[in-house]
């Protein structure tokens, strides 16, 4: 009898020794999450997500799992979290923060993002094409737009890429790269503007699609390869062209002038929201809200003001040849 009581009372003690209770031992332990090092894979704008775990760990090396009492978080660019569960939107490496108490621990996530986008006229297998084929530069089609050494600002959107070809391309993948993100875009060509040469052509990127790339990164590289469909074994490959980023994010309006409307519909000055990527330009100053042909205008420096012409101004002493507007209330 005396034994069995021995035993029972050494048990107790054992179990006691594995089992923490919040209190003084806590004020020991050291905190950790994991993983401690992950990589996640956004693909085609979907999130991607991961549970992560926080461990309490005392100096006896028994350890209690908090993570229902762990506050996890993230830098609110590149995701979120919902209880322990994280949902990561961008690409890039960021630092996973869990506190419990007056205790806190991290944990480092790569997030790489790719993204494909075929256009509705070309077979789904298209990106196929490009797989395996042999690159020849000689045969690569050239990049007229965007200019070498451009700085972009790293919230424009839709991105444009135009460009002319010798060869009798008819498939063009354009993309955008960098350490962590890889976009690309499959377009057929031939519908650009006649006038910049042979076999011109253009896209733009989706608003999603840049964000996606760009990412927090200072640098951006884009590249156009080709190939002809019934003959898909060499690859008209143009070398990586690089596009600076701005620091921060272009805010404001950007005003533009269009001489004409290809569809006949109005033409003058179009403003573009910068803190609105992928949204299309709004008539400002143009043939219907003026009812006739704005020309020149320019922007005071403080953007309050903005003086045009009309009908080609031609500086007469006409006053109904120009006049003074309110950016604000676009009055005149």
């Amino acid at each position: 009898m005396m034994r069995a009581r021995i035993l029972a009372i050494s048990c107790a003690l054992a179990a006691c020794a594995t089992h923490h209770k919040t209190g003084e031992d806590d004020t020991l332990a050291t905190l950790s999450i994991g993983p401690p090092t992950s990589e996640l894979l956004i693909v085609n704008g979907a999130p991607a997500t991961e549970d992560f775990t926080a461990t309490l760990t005392y100096p006896d090396g028994s350890t209690k799992d908090v993570t229902s009492e762990v506050t996890f978080s993230i830098d609110s660019g590149f995701g979120s979290f919902t209880t322990n569960e994280l949902a990561m939107v961008t690409a890039g490496k960021a630092t996973v923060l869990g506190a419990w108490s007056d205790k806190a621990a991290t944990a480092q996530v790569i997030g790489r993002v790719k993204d494909i986008r075929v256009d509705p006229s070309l077979p789904a297998n298209t990106p196929d094409l490009f797989g395996n084929g042999t690159e020849d530069p000689t045969t690569a089609p050239t990049v007229v737009y965007p200019p070498a050494g451009v700085v972009m600002p790293r919230n424009l959107g839709d991105f444009e890429v135009h460009w002319t070809d010798t060869t009798p391309h008819d498939i063009f993948e354009i993309s955008l790269t960098t350490e962590f993100a890889d976009v690309r875009a499959y377009v057929p060509g031939a519908n650009g503007d006649p006038a910049a040469g042979p076999n011109p052509g253009w896209m733009a990127f989706l608003a999603n699609e840049w964000l996606a790339a760009v990412g927090y990164e200072a640098t951006v590289m884009f590249r156009v390869r080709a190939v002809q469909s019934t003959n898909p074994g060499t690859i008209g490959a143009g070398a990586p062209q690089l596009v600076k980023l701005t620091n921060e994010d272009m805010l404001g309006g950007m005003y533009y002038w269009a001489a004409t409307s290809a569809t006949g519909g109005a033409y003058g000055i179009f403003r573009h929201d910068m803190s609105m990527p992928g949204t299309a330009a709004e008539q400002y100053m143009t043939t219907v809200q003026a009812g006739r042909c704005v020309a020149c205008h320019v922007l005071s420096q403080d953007g309050k003001e903005m003086a045009i012409t009309y009908d080609g101004g031609n500086w007469s002493n006409n006053p109904n040849t120009a006049a003074m507007v309110d950016v604000a209330s676009s009055a005149r």
